[in-house]
């Protein structure tokens, strides 16, 4: 796992989407945007993690009580077995593209589908 490359402030909490490859990503340069034109105080970045890293990014979720997470190739069947639950899309699909908080729990969804749509 690469180190994340940011780490909010006390005022602001961080969101990262992972995979490897991940530098192409421009998933930080949207949310980051998006953040900003809200007024919120929150960071996007990337983490490079292969199938083999993933628990040791949920883990650091947990810890840091990060925003959420995207999830691209290739983690997006591997991240299911470092979560709580997940909703009937992600289970359908046997696949998670986005991870984020209910109360203490991780949950796995699933927006592929509907991006389709």
């Amino acid at each position: 796992m690469s180190e994340p490359s940011l780490a909010a402030g006390p005022t602001g909490r961080s969101a990262f989407v992972i995979g490897d490859p991940i530098e192409h990503s421009k998933s930080p340069d949207l949310h980051n945007a998006a953040f900003a034109a809200a007024g919120l105080p929150h960071e996007y970045g990337r983490i490079r993690a292969g199938v083999d890293e993933v628990g040791e990014v949920i883990a650091e979720m947990r810890r840091q009580r990060w925003l959420g997470l995207s999830v691209t190739m290739p983690d997006k069947e591997a991240v299911i077995a470092h979560l709580d639950r997940l909703t009937p899309s992600a289970e359908l699909l046997g696949a998670v593209n986005c991870v984020m908080w209910d109360g203490d729990d991780l949950v796995g969804d699933n927006t592929d589908g509907a991006g389709l749509v």
